[in-house]
């Protein structure tokens, strides 16, 4: 945008849109232009709903609120799902323990 101004070709009009005869047609737009704006009630919808936004990602109600979705999720998924889908699968843990035998035969980890 810099770079587009700097020409000659556009510097001039836009001194005329603002500073010249069409200056009063010019405000005339704008006005026009913000009174449609203003009378829109999605802006507004948009500006609250992001006014309200700011709170409560500060008090975090929206990692309270999924935290609950994510346990009502895991309470529904228990209770339709067949028990062998949801049982813990004790048969499949594997534990891992490491002495100074291994770091000696095998060096630092990992």
């Amino acid at each position: 945008m810099y770079c587009l101004l700097q020409s000659n070709e556009l510097v001039f009009p836009i001194k005329k849109i603002f500073f010249g005869k069409n200056s009063e047609l010019f405000n005339l737009k704008t006005r026009d232009i913000m009174a449609k704006l203003i009378r829109r009630p999605d802006i507004w919808i948009s500006l609250a709903l992001f006014l309200i936004m700011i709170p409560a990602e500060r008090m975090e109600l929206f990692s309270a609120l999924e935290n609950w979705l994510l346990g009502n999720r895991h309470i529904v998924r228990l209770n339709t799902l067949e028990p062998e889908k949801t049982q813990f699968a004790y048969d499949k843990i594997v534990i891992v323990d490491t002495e100074e035998q291994f770091f000696d035969e095998y060096g630092s980890w990992p």
